[in-house]
């Protein structure tokens, strides 16, 4: 069993002033944050889940052994952890929306980096 409340005696939300810049979002804004999100996400994952997944033709293509493949692939979370506190403060200062997108501007460019220049022959 349901019930719907419906109130009248709601005023409507006061006006900004007039010396404060207000925004309004179109009715698809918080799908494409929800998008961008999205993407982020699963540039992180792929990045942080792909990375360990390539571990045999990483230790076959760089001539690792079992402690160096294990210290390489643990450097990844060295380097999330370490990384925390920075975009933190980031996102204080700039916004989520920057921050996010800088971050996955700047995941999508590294991991290009290191396909070009870093992928054994």
């Amino acid at each position: 069993m349901s019930v719907i409340v419906t109130r009248t005696d709601c005023r409507p939300p006061a006006k900004a002033d007039s010396g404060t810049a207000s925004r309004t979002f179109g009715p698809n804004h918080r799908w494409k944050v929800l998008g961008i999100g999205v993407a982020a996400n699963a540039g992180f994952s792929a990045t942080f889940s792909g990375v360990p997944a390539t571990a045999v033709v990483m230790r076959q293509g760089y001539q690792l052994d079992n402690a160096s493949l294990g210290l390489a692939l643990g450097l990844l979370g060295l380097g999330v952890a370490l990384s925390e506190l920075p975009w933190g403060v980031l996102t204080d200062r700039w916004g989520d929306r920057r921050v996010l997108l800088a971050g996955l501007g700047a995941t999508a460019a590294w991991l290009f980096v290191m396909a070009m220049l870093v992928v054994p022959t």
